[in-house]
């Protein structure tokens, strides 16, 4: 019995540990690691609590102390995971509409660096496109009922 209420002091002293040492934790790996040594912790504090009297168990403190800390890495873990999406440059409004109903299509698209970075950038002056002016580029009337 004696034996029982010192492992379960360790573990308890283990459960403070990754309590005091959460802060420090800046991976993904890390606190899937963490995550799985504090539900290791929960069984075995489970395991051993059971052998005790009833006097002498208090599943309740260590099941608040378990949960709050498991939703502290979780909440981490989420953050992390949001944070290396990508981050946003800027974003385009367009909208395109018909000239011939009033139907339009609206897209905001987001630049996202991670994918932008890659994609060679060439910078023109709109003066060498003057020539474009010239081009037409629809019939206005081609499909037009008659």
């Amino acid at each position: 019995m004696a034996e029982n209420r010192a492992a379960r002091g360790r573990v308890k002293a283990s459960l403070t540990w990754l309590e005091n040492t959460f802060d420090e934790i800046n991976t993904r790996n890390e606190i899937s690691i963490r995550l799985t040594r504090l539900d290791d912790l929960f069984t075995e504090f489970e395991r051993l609590d059971s052998t005790l009297s009833l006097e002498e168990s208090e599943p309740q403190e260590f099941e608040e102390r378990y949960f709050y800390l498991n939703a502290k890495f979780n909440d981490k873990l989420d953050e992390l995971n949001v944070r290396n999406q990508g981050q946003t440059k800027g974003c385009v409004d367009l909208v395109i509409g018909s000239q011939s109903s009033n139907e339009r299509l609206e897209v905001n698209a987001f630049i996202l660096n991670k994918v932008t970075s890659q994609i060679p950038s060439e910078f023109l002056d709109v003066k060498d496109l003057d020539y474009l002016k010239s081009i037409l580029l629809s019939d206005e009337e081609f499909m037009s009922p008659k």
